[in-house]
C-alpha cells in the first residue's frame, strides 16, 4: 500500500508547469521526507491555504500536438509565401490565437495564420472555442516533405517547413444540466 501511495504521490509532482508546492497536515506524509536535493526549499508551514481564486482553478492546459495539426498545411506553399516567415519568428511562449475561417480552424499569429488543426482537432476544439483564454507556441518542430504520407508529398510546393507545438489554455467545459422540474 505504500509503494502505491508514494507512486501516486510522484504522478502528481509530475503535473506541476513550473513550481510544485507541497503541504504536509496534521498528519505528517511520509513521502515528503524522501524528497532532498537543491530544487528542494523547505519552509515552514501556515497555519490556513490562502483562498483559491475559482478563475484560476477552472483552466486547463491541453498541448496541440503533432497528430492535432495540418502538418502539410505550411509545406503546400512555396518558400516565399510569408507564412514561412511568421513561422521561423515564433518561438516557445510566442502568443497564437485560434481563428475559424470556413471549416477550417486555424492558428494565428498577428492575425495571420501560421498553422491549421487537423479536421479530427478541429471537430474538438471547434465547440470549445469561446472557452479558449490564451495558445502558446512551446516548440518548433522542422518538417520535411519526405516525412509525410507518400500520397500527399506531391502537394507540397518546398521541402522544409516548420510547425508549431502549441498549448492551449482554456476554461473546462462544463455540462449544462437541464432545470429539475
Amino acid at each position: 500500500e505504500t509503494e502505491a501511495e508514494r507512486r501516486l504521490y510522484y504522478v502528481a509532482m509530475t503535473r506541476a508547469r513550473e513550481t510544485l508546492t507541497l503541504a504536509e497536515g496534521v498528519a505528517d506524509n511520509p513521502h515528503t521526507e524522501l524528497l532532498a536535493g537543491e530544487a528542494v526549499l523547505r519552509r515552514p508551514g501556515i497555519a490556513e491555504l490562502p483562498e483559491l481564486d475559482p478563475e484560476a482553478v477552472e483552466l486547463r492546459y491541453t498541448v496541440l500536438g503533432l497528430r492535432d495539426l495540418h502538418l502539410g498545411f505550411a509545406g503546400n506553399r512555396p518558400p516565399t509565401d510569408p507564412i514561412h516567415a511568421r513561422l521561423a519568428a515564433l518561438a516557445p511562449g510566442s502568443p497564437l490565437t485560434l481563428q475559424l475561417r470556413g471549416e477550417r480552424l486555424l492558428l494565428a499569429s498577428a492575425g495571420e495564420p501560421v498553422a491549421a488543426l487537423s479536421r479530427h482537432a478541429t471537430g474538438h476544439w471547434r465547440e470549445r472555442l469561446a472557452t479558449v483564454v490564451a495558445v502558446q507556441v512551446l516548440a518548433m518542430v522542422g518538417w520535411h516533405r519526405s516525412d509525410g504520407d507518400p500520397a500527399k508529398q506531391t502537394r507540397c510546393r518546398t521541402e522544409h517547413w516548420e510547425v508549431p507545438v502549441v498549448e492551449v489554455i482554456h476554461r473546462e467545459l462544463r455540462a449544462v444540466s437541464p432545470p429539475v422540474p
